[in-house]
This record gives structure tokens, C-alpha cells and sequence, in this order.
């Protein structure tokens, strides 16, 4: 039988360096090319030329942008866009748009100082004014809301609408409906500090506004005004130069944003044509460790907008919009009720005998009635929650007391507070009740608001205050323009994390905003230091089976990407080797890849699981660059992972140019290729498809920013549409001699696929942005 020998070749090994072109004993070697430039190989062998890119749009202004990419399921996805100066929005590749509108508000700036065109509609004894500075300000009492309205009316009832919403400090909660205090236009919804664009559909003649806060300190608003026609746009806080620094996660509808030393950043939906960017605050904590000196602080009022001073110099400007936690020499607690249901926050009582003496003050009681209010005062032991009512003292029916209270329960832990309960308020005013303690401490937290000098700030109370006198136990906020703020962020085990310089802070478990360290248990929040190594700036973290972290030490100031093309959703515990109880499930997405840039920025390396037995507990770096050491020599300055068809990693060269990695540790794949425009590449982003996931690059072409969006494979075939160009557009409907809107390819000569054959090369004629 004659001897037959047949050629097999795989097309799937890409690029190996010239350095390892001897290397003809690697079996993989024997099938790799020294150039690959504009192929695409598949893991199962095959080969194809790469399609082309359509043009989507231009950037803002032309200006350099990055591309964040939200997704809230696989079929639910945006394209954040981000300069210096705007944010914008893009939904299945078309710009949020608001159309025109007739509709009107009317002082929309809060420049007139009698606030006319607004409603009063505070609840009792709370405040709402106009500010020097033009500002609407709301004071609630904590449980009561202040409150402004507006009836507007509407001409194109059945159009989408748009408030621009302006906050500069607190929480305001926005209603819209068809009569006043209702909300059957637009659900009440809380709107933080930031700007916010609001779409609704009115299908009615009018709607009404209303602004409300029910915070003790004042909420500034700063404008409430119609939306104009054109795109959306909402203030960019970042510089060009802090562009790449960027690092971002999402949980549902808000994407988690820091770099830059900047605040952080959150921008939200509430659905498609509804966005906000605001500021992150957390209001309890992450603190820094407890100052241990003799300089004290001083609140001149529980409550509120205070003052603060300190005895020695403590503050800077730049402790403005920073945390402090203050804890108080005895404890104080009042409140102004002017609402039945309302309570003080609870002082502790502990000790024996004289030692548990503490003060009651209740007054404006007397004055009120018939029919008569009445005022109870409540203990619960051991822990805050388990309330009865005091026999005696009190109740105060219709009376003002103020006296001392020994309770005569030696070595018990017993917790009071006074107030009002549900019907007990038949005639409405004010009630001033108050408890204080000579021993103990409360811990309030105050944010400074205003920087006068170094012993003087102004500030808003976030947790009540427990007393007036000087103190020297505090806490300075981790984070202010002062301590600066976090690099990265991510989502993991249901917290958000924080790294910056040689500390990471995770937020207690299910409250991504909240850090209270006197929570215990293993919900409570995380915080530590990174105590080995050079450590100057967190890069990244990596939320794989193991939370990694990625510092100057080891990595290049690019982002790590996860490759969770298999993942799946599992139920988990908080630990490892613990089985699931309901007190530890947890659903976490089971990633356990993940590739970063190291520190040379030539190379790529893969984070894997590193133990044979599949666990969790360790992870080593694997050196994807081994066959081409010198390919990313310019620097890699930015990578995003594609998942569909195959796994690829797109990498941003320094000049502006790409090289890709084919990735599959199953079938041993790892080839590179290099991809050539005619521009250079600024920025990639994935969103995911079904058939392919979605690819946009922005390309600088001769200085003309464009967006463009990979072709699928299936649509750069040769067939009647065949997406082979870069930067094209695409035409269907009657026959025609002119294509225009090629304005970003000026001057260029294209080329021209029609009906399903190549026409030629036409010239886009520069005054037109025509091909003809």
C-alpha cells in the first residue's frame, strides 16, 4: 500500500518572537507565524481576516474619552462615554436624546429670594428657605419633611419630559405626580449630591414637583429645570489625564466609580432615559485610627449645622467634605417633637448607686392642649429595642417636668429614651425633650462643610451628637480631599472595596455605603493594611475565588480583567471551608480567572488557580508573553477582555496600536496577533452579545475621534452585506449616487461594497462629507 503523508497545519498558534525561531522542537513554534497582522484565528484552527469597524459616532467636542461599559443583564445595556467635561449615554449604540418640550419651571435657579413660584408645604416644625448663595434649602427634623411644590403645565402630554435636578449637599426625595404630594407620574426617589437628568412621560395636562428632605441639617438644592432638546449630558468630574486611572465596578443599576484622587463617584439608573452622577458617601466611616493627644473638639449643638472647634490647630481646607466620629464625655440626648411616633436616640446607664443618676427635661408641654399630649419615657435591658414603658417617672400628661432619675438597678445595663408614641400627640406643636448622663460616651459623626481656620469648621450632623463638652476621643474619615482618596474599587462577597496606598476597607456585608465598625459579626465591615512590600498605589482587585490585590509592586497601572466566559452563580459561604447555613449563603458569580498587565507593561500574565485540587486558597501568575517577550515592547496602557466566540484579551499599545491574545488553557491556545487601522486606538469596551460579544474601539484618526463597533464575523463574508472596511457606514434602501454622513473620513478615500460585489474607491469630498 503506497505510503501517503498529508499536510496538516492549525492557524490557531499566532506570533512567536524571533527570538524562539529555532525553538523547531516546540511543537507549537513549528505552526506560528513571525507576522500576524489583521488575521483572526479561532481556537479550533481556523482563520479568518478580522472584520471591520463601524463608525457609531463621533466623541464629545472630539475630545480623548473612555468607554465604560453597563450591563445590567445580557440584554439590558448601556455605553457610558467619559471626557474631561461630559458624560454621555448610549443604548443599543444611539445617544440618549430629550426631545423639545413647551413645559416650563419657573425659578428654576431659586433666584428669587421669596421663592413665589414654590409652594410651602413643610410639615410642622420643619423649615424651607432660599439661600444667599441662590439655593433652596430643606430642613426636616428627622422624621418630619420640609417641602417646596411646583405645578407645571404640560402642551405635549404624551412626550417624554426631563427635570434637571442639581443637589449640592444631602439627600432630597423627588416626587412627580398628576395632583400635589402625589408620585403617579414618577415614583419618590432619593436624589444625593450630584446631578441628576429625570424622564417621565406626564399624560396629563400638568404634573406637579415636589422637593422634600426630612434631615435635621440643611439639603441644598440648586436647580430644578426643564431639560433642553439635544443629547443628555451629565458633568464629567475627571480630567483627560486622569482618564485611565478610572477604575469601575457595577452592582445593578449603579456602576462604582474612583481614581484621579478624586471623591468617589456613582452613576445611577432609574431606567433607560434616567441618570444621575453623584458623590459617594458613606456616613459611618471608614474612620482612621483613634487620635491619641490632648486636643479636643467641641459641637456647639447636638444637631443639625453645628460649628465645631478645636482647642489646638487641627483642621485644613481640604478636610471639607471628610468624616469625623467624635466621642462624647457624658451623654446627651433631645429632640424637638412635633410628630407623635417620635423618640431620642437612648442613652446606656450602667454603675451602681449615685453613679446611674441622670437628668429629665421635658418642656412646651404645659402650653399645648386640651386635648393634653403626653410624654412617656421608655427602658430597655441590656440592648437597645426591647422598650417598656416607665412606670414613674411620667408619663407627662400635658406637663413640662425637669428633675433627676436614680433607677436603683446596681450593675445592670439598662438603656432609656423619652418621647411621644403613636397617638399621644392629639394636639399638634412642639415638645422639647432631653436626656443627660454625666458618664459614658455616644459616638456622633459630623461631615465638615465649611473651613474658616484651623481651629474652626462648619459642619452637618450625620449621627447625633452625644454632648457639648470638649472632647480628645476622635476619629478622622479615611477619606477627604485631605487623606486623599481610594485607586481601586470592586464588588465582592456582597461588599464594596476600597484600596488606596497601604489600606483596603470593605463595607459591611449587603451595605455597599455603610462601614459602622460597631457592627458585629461577620457582616460587620473590613479594614486593614497591606503590610508587606513597597506599597505605593493600589492598580486593582480581582474578585476571583479570592480577593487579589494588585500594587506598583507587580503590576502596571492597568486594569485587571476577569475571564468569566464559563462562570457560574453559586451559592457560597463567607469562608472557604465552612458548608452553606442560612446565616453564611452568599451568591457570588464563580470567576477564577482573571489577566493583568505587569509592572514592565510588556507582558501579560494570567491569575489562575494554583493548587491541583481546585481550591480557592491559592493563585499564581502565568506568563502569557513567553513566546513573544518584545510584541507589546511600546506598553500595554489598556486591556479588555472579550468572551464570544473565543476568549480574547485586546490590548492598547502606547502608540496607539493593538495586539490581541486568543486565549483557551483547555486546547493550549495562546496566540497573538497585531491589528493595523488607518488611526490610532485610544480605547477599547465590551458589552455582551449571543452570537459575538460587542467590541468598540475609539479610534484617533488624523485627529478626528470616532466610535467604532467591531462587525460579526457572520457579517464579513463577502455576502450582499460585507463588513470589511474600518470607520464604515451602512446604507439600505433605494439606489443612490451619494452617501453622506462620512464627515469623520474627510478628505479620505474609501471603499465601496454594494449589492454584493466590491465597486471601487471613491473619495470622501471634503466640504461635504459626501462620497460620491
Amino acid at each position: 500500500m503506497a505510503k501517503q503523508k498529508s499536510l496538516w497545519v492549525a492557524f490557531n498558534r499566532g506570533i512567536v518572537s524571533v527570538l524562539g525561531h529555532a525553538r523547531i522542537d516546540v511543537e507549537r513554534i513549528t505552526f506560528a507565524a513571525a507576522e500576524m497582522v489583521n488575521w483572526m484565528p479561532r481556537v479550533l484552527g481556523s482563520m479568518t481576516v478580522r472584520p471591520g469597524m463601524g463608525h457609531i459616532d463621533g466623541t464629545k467636542s472630539n475630545k480623548q474619552a473612555r468607554l465604560f461599559s453597563f450591563l445590567f443583564s445580557v440584554d439590558d445595556t448601556a455605553q457610558i462615554e467619559m471626557t474631561d467635561t461630559t458624560i454621555r449615554i448610549r443604548v443599543d449604540d444611539v445617544l440618549i436624546t430629550r426631545p423639545a418640550v413647551t413645559a416650563t419651571v419657573l425659578d428654576p435657579n431659586f433666584t428669587d429670594a421669596t421663592l413665589a413660584n414654590w409652594t410651602d408645604a413643610d410639615d410642622v416644625g420643619t423649615f424651607s428657605a432660599h439661600e444667599v448663595a441662590n439655593q433652596l434649602s430643606l430642613m426636616g427634623d428627622g422624621d418630619n419633611s420640609a417641602r417646596r411644590r411646583q405645578e407645571v403645565t404640560v402642551t405635549e402630554q404624551t412626550t417624554s419630559h426631563a427635570l434637571r435636578i442639581v443637589v449640592s449637599r444631602g439627600t432630597l426625595a423627588l416626587k412627580i405626580g398628576t395632583i400635589a404630594g402625589d408620585d403617579d407620574i414618577f415614583d419618590e426617589t432619593p436624589l444625593g449630591a450630584g446631578t441628576h437628568s429625570i424622564a417621565f412621560v406626564p399624560n396629563a395636562a400638568s404634573f406637579f414637583i415636589e422637593l422634600a428632605a426630612k434631615r435635621e441639617f440643611k439639603t441644598l438644592i440648586d436647580s430644578c429645570t426643564m431639560e433642553a432638546a439635544g443629547n443628555l449630558e451629565l458633568p464629567s468630574p475627571y480630567q483627560t489625564a486622569d482618564l485611565r486611572d478610572i477604575r469601575y465596578n457595577q452592582s445593578g443599576d449603579v456602576v462604582y466609580l474612583t481614581g484621579g484622587d478624586i471623591i468617589q463617584k456613582k452613576i445611577e439608573r432609574r431606567d433607560n432615559d434616567s441618570w444621575s452622577i453623584v458623590d459617594y458617601l458613606p456616613e459611618n466611616g471608614p474612620f482612621r485610627v483613634e487620635y491619641t493627644g490632648k486636643t479636643t473638639l467641641t459641637p456647639d449643638l447636638l444637631v443639625g449645622d453645628i460649628t465645631i472647634t478645636a482647642s489646638q490647630d487641627v483642621f485644613k481646607a481640604t478636610n471639607v467634605g471628610g468624616l469625623f466620629r467624635v466621642a462624647s464625655i457624658g451623654q446627651t440626648v433631645a429632640e424637638e417633637i412635633n410628630s407623635d411616633n417620635v423618640f431620642t436616640g437612648p442613652i446606656r446607664i450602667n454603675g451602681i448607686g449615685e453613679g446611674r443618676r441622670f437628668s429629665i427635661a421635658v418642656s412646651g408641654n404645659a402650653i399645648l392642649g386640651p386635648p393634653d399630649n403626653t410624654v412617656t419615657m421608655q427602658q430597655s435591658p441590656g440592648v437597645p429595642g426591647l422598650w417598656t414603658d416607665m412606670p414613674s417617672p411620667g408619663p407627662f400628661v400635658g406637663t413640662d417636668y425637669a428633675n433627676t432619675f436614680l433607677d436603683g438597678a446596681d450593675n445592670q445595663i439598662i438603656y432609656y429614651r423619652i418621647g411621644v408614641k403613636t397617638g399621644d400627640l392629639p394636639t399638634p406643636g412642639t415638645i422639647s425633650v432631653s436626656l443627660t448622663y454625666g458618664y459614658g460616651s455616644i459616638n456622633g459623626v459630623f461631615r465638615v462643610t465649611g473651613f474658616t481656620d484651623t481651629k474652626t469648621v462648619s459642619a452637618i450632623v450625620l449621627s447625633p451628637m452625644g454632648s457639648l463638652t470638649p472632647s480628645n476621643e476622635w476619629w478622622e474619615g479615611q477619606w477627604s480631599a485631605r487623606s486623599g482618596f481610594p485607586d481601586a474599587v470592586t464588588l465582592y462577597e456582597s461588599r464594596t472595596w476600597w484600596a488606596d496606598k497601604d489600606k483596603i476597607n470593605g463595607s459591611e456585608s449587603d451595605g455597599y455605603e455603610s462601614f459602622n465598625d460597631q457592627t458585629e459579626g461577620a457582616s460587620g465591615p473590613i479594614s486593614r493594611t497591606i503590610g508587606s512590600g513597597p506599597v505605593r498605589t493600589v492598580h486593582w482587585l480581582a474578585p476571583l475565588g479570592r480577593l487579589l490585590i494588585g500594587t506598583s509592586r507587580n503590576s502596571a497601572n492597568v486594569q485587571a480583567v476577569e475571564i468569566n466566559a464559563n462562570s457560574m452563580l453559586a451559592g457560597r459561604s463567607n469562608s472557604f471551608d465552612e458548608p452553606l447555613t442560612p446565616s453564611n449563603f452568599n451568591m457570588k458569580t464563580i470567576n477564577s480567572k482573571a489577566v493583568f498587565v505587569d509592572r514592565s507593561t510588556w507582558r501579560l500574565y494570567e491569575l489562575a488557580i494554583a493548587g491541583s485540587d481546585g481550591s480557592y486558597d491559592e493563585y499564581s501568575a502565568k506568563d502569557m508573553s513567553l513566546l513573544t517577550p518584545n510584541l507589546n515592547s511600546s506598553g500595554i496602557v489598556h486591556i479588555a477582555a472579550q468572551q464570544k466566540p473565543d476568549v480574547r484579551i485586546h490590548c492598547i499599545r502606547n502608540d496607539g496600536t493593538v495586539s490581541i491574545l486568543i486565549f483557551d488553557r483547555a486546547e493550549q491556545v495562546e496566540a497573538w496577533i497585531e491589528i493595523e487601522t488607518d488611526g490610532l486606538v485610544e480605547d477599547i469596551s465590551v458589552l455582551p452579545g449571543f452570537e459575538e460579544d460587542i467590541v468598540y474601539y475609539i479610534v484617533n484618526r488624523d485627529g478626528v475621534r470616532s466610535i467604532e463597533r467591531w462587525a460579526f464575523e457572520s457579517e464579513a463574508q463577502g455576502y450582499a452585506i460585507n463588513k470589511m472596511g474600518d470607520s464604515f457606514i451602512h446604507y439600505s434602501g433605494a439606489a443612490i449616487t451619494n452617501i453622506t454622513g462620512l464627515d469623520h473620513l474627510n478628505g479620505k478615500k474609501v471603499v465601496v461594497w454594494a449589492d454584493g460585489v466590491d465597486v471601487s474607491e471613491y473619495a470622501v469630498d471634503a466640504r461635504w462629507g459626501t462620497e460620491t
